[in-house]
Parts: structure tokens; C-alpha cells; sequence
């Protein structure tokens, strides 16, 4: 929903709108630029133009791409991870006064900070979208609930995606029973968990209708502007939208034709891929 999977946590919540009286000029460091580590089930062609490009399209490399910040990519796993979890980053910016030859420690940022580092880091931003005004965190719920919950379901409840697509993906590397029952076990387990937070007998018909009418109300929300909310550049909701519009628009079947439905969401998904991957295709 892809090199870092949606995840629970809200958007709105991970993050601090950045009111912009003028622009910072300030550019960030490129000397050494901060490393995204994904996880990645491609092949070694392809992971690494991936990460030429700067990673697959999902929400935080996009969100990263969309402030300027300079960054590379590199495979990873969990078990490499400080929080257990991907994605994360290492920032190794060069700063004045940090310390012996005036450089400081590596700073590991996990994935529920990301957006904020990306905050703090990048120049400002012309995007001054307020994240907690109560619109934006309604419709900021829609994607953390309806929208990944169907999702979650597609992919890691549904029997066919999960033996054909999802294990198949996460356990490329020891594809041997019974180390794939038991992840992919797992994994059911632990989408479901997430899904009944907001749904305490959920079906997959619920939740597919339930994320037809979060994409209905996106599409009226967009209506005929070319970001969300009529900001002048993409902001940190554009990149979540253009997360999940991806990846259920590359996926194909149901989850693709209800956003097949709304031509001004799937032109945005097209506006973000073109922009900051345009290299990249469905």
C-alpha cells in the first residue's frame, strides 16, 4: 500500500501543519543524504532502479519527495529496525558545532516520526493545509479506517490475495513450508486485530462498502482542484491519498473499480506518480 505498508497510526496525528509566512530558503544538506530503509520483495533489477528512483510509490517516500528532501533508498527488514518496524530513516546531515569535526551521531528516525522530521527538515512548505482543523481530521479518519481496513482485508484477510500475493511477498527469501503458514498466519491475524478496532464483526462486503463512501467523499472533497483542500501544492493528505489510490488502483479487481469510478481521484494519482515518479507506471 509497497515498500512501507499504511499503518494504523494517523496522519494528522504524526504530524504539525507548517504555516508558511515566506519561503525558507534554506536547503537541506545533500552532502549525505538521509537513507529511507523498505522493505522490498523486488529482484535485483528492479529493487535497484527502485531505489535510483527513490523507492516504490507509497506514503512516505512520496510525502518525502513532496518537500524536497533529499534522500536515497535501501532494503531492509524488521529485524533491522529500531521500533521492529518499516519503514525507518537515518539522517546523517552534517551540522555546525555537532560535536567532534563538527558532525553528530546518525540520527535513527522511526516510522511513526517520519512525517514530523519531514517537517523539520524541509524548507517550508506553500502547502498550509491546518491538520487538525476539524475537516481535515474527518477526512483524515476515512483513510486511516474505511479506507485501509478494506485494504488490510483485500490483501491479508482474503484467502486468495493472501496464499497467492501476500505470503508469496514477504517470504521470498525462505519460501518453505511451514515458515509461509505461519507468516502468513500471522499476518491475518495481526490485519484483523487492526480491523476490529473499528469494526467488531467485520465482512468483506461491509468493508468494501464502507471504502466506496470514504472514496465518494474524497472525490466530492477534490472536486475539480488539483490538491486536496485547494492548497497550492501537494501536502502530507495528498501523499496518504495517493498511497493507498495506488495500490489499490495497481491491484486491479474490486478496490480498483471503485476508484475507477471517480476520474478527478484517479487524475491525482496520476498528477503525484508523474511528478515525483515518472518513471513509474500501474
Amino acid at each position: 500500500m509497497p515498500s512501507d505498508r499504511p499503518r494504523r497510526a494517523s496522519t494528522a496525528a504524526a504530524v504539525d501543519p507548517v504555516p508558511m509566512a515566506a519561503r525558507d530558503l534554506r536547503p537541506v544538506q545533500s552532502a549525505a543524504p538521509a537513507t529511507l530503509f523498505v522493505f522490498s520483495a523486488a529482484g535485483a533489477e528492479e529493487e535497484e532502479q527502485q531505489e535510483d528512483d527513490g523507492g516504490a510509490p507509497s506514503f512516505n517516500p512520496t510525502y518525502l519527495k513532496i518537500r524536497g528532501v533529499d534522500f536515497r533508498t535501501e532494503s531492509s527488514s524488521n529485524h533491522a529496525s529500531p521500533t521492529g518496524s518499516l519503514p525507518f530513516l537515518i539522517d546523517e546531515t552534517p551540522v555546525e558545532g555537532g560535536g567532534s569535526g563538527g558532525r553528530q551521531l546518525p540520527r535513527t528516525v522511526p516510522t511513526n516520526k517520519l512525517a514530523q522530521w519531514i517537517d523539520e527538515t524541509a524548507a517550508s512548505s506553500v502547502n498550509t493545509v491546518d491538520l487538525d482543523a476539524a475537516d481535515v481530521r474527518a477526512f483524515t479518519s476515512l483513510l486511516d479506517t474505511s479506507i485501509r481496513d478494506a485494504w488490510l482485508y483485500a490483501m491479508y484477510v482474503d484467502p486468495t490475495n493472501l496464499h497467492t500475493i501476500t505470503t508469496p511477498r514477504y517470504t521470498h527469501a525462505t519460501p518453505l513450508w511451514p515458515v509461509t503458514a505461519v507468516i502468513g498466519a500471522q499476518m491475518r491475524n495481526a490485519a484483523l486485530a487492526s480491523i476490529r478496532q473499528s469494526h467488531v464483526q467485520p465482512t468483506g462486503r461491509a468493508l468494501y462498502a464502507a471504502a466506496a463512501e470514504a472514496w465518494d467523499a474524497l472525490s466530492t472533497l477534490l472536486d475539480e482542484e488539483q490538491w486536496f483542500f485547494g492548497a497550492r501544492d501537494a501536502g502530507v493528505f495528498d501523499a496518504g491519498v495517493f498511497a493507498y489510490a495506488h495500490l489499490m488502483l495497481a491491484s486491479g479487481g474490486e478496490l480498483a473499480a471503485v476508484v475507477n469510478r471517480h476520474e478527478n481521484l484517479v487524475a491525482h494519482e496520476a498528477r503525484v506518480r508523474r511528478k515525483w515518479y515518472p518513471g513509474s507506471s500501474l
